[in-house]
Order: C-alpha cells, then sequence, then structure tokens
C-alpha cells in the first residue's frame, strides 16, 4: 500500500485499504487473523467523516467464517467509534478495528471524547479482558497503517476464548464522568486511565466532589431516569455548619435554580443536606444527544458543581474568619 499517492476521502481510502489483497496482507502482517478469502463487504458512511466497512472472511484452520469490521475516521479516534463497535454496529463482529488518519476534523474541535490517547488506553483495558478489538493510525497520502503501541497489547487476546463487556449503561457512565465532565479538572485530568474501572459494575452512576475547609462534606451529583441532582451534605457532626452556610445562601440558590428546585433537610437525628435540582434531562439522554450537546451540558454541570463548592467553602469561612482584635 506505499505505492499509493493521490488524496482520498474517507470514503475511497477505506475501500482502497480494504481491497482483498490489501486487507489479507494488513490482517496476515499484525497477526490479526488468516483469511484465505472475503466473502462479502458492506460499507456505511457515517456523517462524522467516518467510513466502516464490515467484511466476512473465510481463515485458515476455521471452520465458520470470521466478520471483521474496520471503522476509519478522518481526524482523532473517538469514544463513540468503541461505543459502535462494541456496542452496535459492530456488535456482532468477530474481531474489531478503530482506525483514524490524525487529518484536521472540526467536528474534533473541542470535543474531549476525541483523543488519541484515550482511546487507545479503553482499547488496551478491553484487550485486557479479551475483547477483539484494536486501534491503527492511518496515513492519508499512502494508506500506510500504523499499530498504535502505548496502552495496547493484541497479543493477550484469544480469539479462541469468550470475553465479556461492560454494560453499555456502564460504559456511558463512565465516558460521561471520566471523559466529558472530568476533562474540565485540567491539572487531574488523565485521558489513558478514565476507563480503569469500567468493568467495576458496582457503581451508582454518581460523583462525589468533597468539602474540605471548616467542615468536612460532599456534594454528591447523581444521575437517573429523573434528570440530574445535586445532594450536599455535611459530615463532621460537632456542628450545623451547613445550616449556617444556607442561611446566607439560600436565597441565591433559589434565584439561580428556581424556589421548586432547591430543597433543605434539616430534621432531628440527621445530618443536614441540601438538595438541588440540576437538569430533568434523563440519563438515557446520552445514548442521543451528540458529542457537541453532552461537551455543552458537561461543561455547564461541571462549573456549577464545583461553583456549589466554592461558595459553601468561602461562605463558611467569612463567617468563621477571626476578626482583628
Amino acid at each position: 500500500m506505499d505505492n499509493v499517492k493521490s488524496k482520498y476521502n474517507v470514503d475511497e481510502m477505506l475501500k482502497t485499504f480494504s481491497e482483498d489483497e490489501n486487507l489479507r496482507q494488513f490482517l496476515k502482517k499484525y497477526e490479526i487473523a488468516v483469511p484465505t478469502d472475503f466473502i462479502s463487504k458492506k460499507y456505511c458512511h457515517k456523517d462524522d467523516k467516518r467510513c466502516i466497512v464490515i467484511t466476512d472472511a473465510r481463515e485458515e484452520n476455521f471452520s465458520h467464517s470470521t466478520r471483521i469490521m474496520i471503522d476509519l475516521k478522518l481526524g482523532s479516534p473517538t469514544v463513540n467509534q468503541v461505543y459502535e463497535a462494541l456496542y452496535d454496529i459492530g456488535k456482532d463482529c468477530d474481531i474489531k478495528i478503530i482506525c483514524f488518519t490524525n487529518d484536521s476534523n472540526d467536528i474534533d474541535d473541542g470535543i474531549p471524547v476525541a483523543d488519541e490517547y484515550l482511546v487507545a488506553g479503553i482499547i488496551g483495558e478491553m484487550q485486557n479482558h479479551n475483547v477483539p478489538i484494536l486501534l491503527f493510525s492511518i496515513d492519508h497520502d499512502t494508506l500506510k497503517e500504523k499499530y498504535i503501541e502505548y496502552y495496547q497489547n493484541w497479543h493477550a487476546v484469544n480469539r479462541l476464548k469468550d470475553y465479556r463487556l461492560p454494560s453499555k449503561e456502564k460504559f456511558m457512565e463512565d465516558t460521561f464522568w471520566g471523559v466529558y465532565f472530568d476533562s474540565y479538572n485540567f491539572t487531574f485530568y488523565e485521558p489513558w486511565n478514565a476507563f480503569k474501572g469500567c468493568y467495576n459494575e458496582n457503581g451508582n452512576n454518581n460523583y462525589i466532589i468533597y468539602i474540605d475547609s471548616i467542615f468536612y462534606g460532599e456534594i454528591r451529583l447523581l444521575w437517573d431516569e429523573n434528570g440530574v441532582r445535586f445532594e450536599a451534605k455535611q459530615i463532621t457532626e460537632s456542628e450545623e455548619f451547613m445550616k449556617k452556610v444556607l442561611d446566607v445562601i439560600m436565597q441565591d440558590l433559589k434565584n439561580k435554580y428556581g424556589d421548586d428546585s432547591v430543597e433543605f433537610e434539616n430534621v432531628v437525628g440527621r445530618l443536614p443536606r441540601l438538595y438541588i435540582k440540576f437538569s430533568d434531562k434523563p440519563f438515557n439522554w446520552l445514548f442521543t444527544a451528540t458529542p457537541r450537546q453532552i461537551t455543552e451540558f458537561a461543561e455547564k454541570m461541571y462549573h456549577d458543581a464545583w461553583g456549589l463548592r466554592w461558595m459553601i467553602e468561602g461562605t463558611i469561612e467569612k463567617l468563621y474568619e477571626k476578626v482583628p482584635a
């Protein structure tokens, strides 16, 4: 494939890359499969400058055909490619190959799920659980492929053994909190580690921001079919700090979110809690929203949640600051 010199659009690139002899050499070179011939090929164009081919191949020493999916995207690879390979168009494929070109793609601008290190980290985590999925970059001019070495370990995958996937809800949960939301935490965000816990199904779709000031507390962000809500509670038991804070800021919160969306609970035998209804959007909105819509929603949620934390801490510190003698 090194002799190809002209420019291609994504459909032409994939059709040339997946010509029988080219594809046969590629699969053998990287020990992905050993095809003798290809029974059929179906192409699908996607609006985000992607093209997908699914082919059924006969392989040496296999009594059944092997279904292979290749998803090629102009620009950076995205989590959406991985999701569709695992749970959507590629769910019945025996081998799933994600490819990208690293060309400029305006669809990727400002979108945290379009990230080579992020996608390589996800795929490496999947390979560690025997999922037959790989990541390659492809040169736009020459169609020369490159196996992305960091985080991947294709040789750890045994195609003769079964594998399991995280639930698609868990995958989407990790995508939102670990990527869309956490990417605004510029200091500590590590995209390659975003999916390290994706096989832990014990999570309950929440995110915790800790309050660490004159008192200890937490703001728990919860998202379910009823929407997104913030639950702020005091953990320190020595004094009703949260009540004192809310005596100052409650009206500002009601002005921002509406009277019906803010509630303060202060009952005997239980530490005080604040409840804020942030959004009516159900969690399954994530499965139909565009990456741009999710990015904008995550940005607002991030700044509101952390803004609440700074408001609580700033208020209590002002209330308890020492007056000079």
